[in-house]
């Protein structure tokens, strides 16, 4: 197994297997992720801001299969401006807002979700009552 502590990628790679993704900042373009762990994005710490999705797609297109999304800054994904993603048996927990936030649906946002489960973790809940 890996573990990646900052990763930014810029093409279309092959997937990425059996990883954890930490305390990662942003990613550009397409990227596919199978049989990862992408846990405590956008915490902050050295020159990474606080406040960060566990996985950010904004016009590319990507994956995630298999993999464990949790404890992250803000949404587990947030999918926007046109961008596309595949959620497939995966866990989305204890994160700092929703599990999964769509936006921009007029502009081709989509995300197609299929066996993942989804939690909405106790902080999220006591911050959409504030």
């Amino acid at each position: 197994m890996n573990r990646i502590d900052s990763i930014r990628i810029t093409h279309s790679p092959p997937p990425i297997p059996n990883d954890i993704i930490h305390h990662h900042a942003d990613a550009e373009s397409s990227c596919n992720f199978q049989l990862c762990n992408i846990v405590r994005c956008g915490r902050g710490g050295g020159d990474i801001p606080h406040g960060h999705s566990g996985v950010y797609v904004e016009t590319g297109k990507g994956s995630v299969v298999n993999s464990f999304i949790g404890d992250n800054a803000l949404t587990g994904v947030t999918v926007v401006r046109g961008g596309q993603v595949v959620l497939k048996d995966c866990d989305i927990v204890s994160n700092g807002a929703e599990a999964v936030t769509i936006e921009d649906i007029d502009r081709g946002t989509a995300a197609m979700l299929e066996n993942n489960c989804m939690q909405v973790s106790e902080r999220a809940k006591q911050a959409s009552l504030l």
